[in-house]
């Protein structure tokens, strides 16, 4: 178990990851950017902020409807949020497109 102090420095370190990230991804808006929307979106869900972690998943698969990191994170988070029908038809979904 880790202790206050350890919590605020592991928390302001992970605040200061996702402030680096937004603005690498604001900086390259016209590059390829999912992979580092799926990233953000993993950091959200491990913050337990799962409509975030959400939006970022879906992100990503707007810019790359095809990057399973994405794809397997999104089913997840549907799944923890119980929309078990929508993980069910996302992952049908791009099983039929291969």
């Amino acid at each position: 178990m880790y202790s206050i102090k350890q919590r605020i420095i592991i928390n302001i370190s992970i605040n200061n990851i996702i402030s680096n990230i937004k603005k690498s991804i604001f900086l390259n808006k016209k590059k390829i950017i999912f992979e580092e929307l799926n990233l953000l979106g993993a950091i959200y869900a491990r913050k337990n902020i799962k409509d975030y972690a959400q939006k970022y998943f879906k992100q990503s698969l707007d810019i790359n409807p095809n990057y399973e990191p994405a794809i397997k994170n999104l089913a997840l988070i549907y799944i923890h949020r119980g929309f078990y029908q929508e993980s069910v038809r996302l992952i049908e979904d791009k099983i039929d497109q291969i």
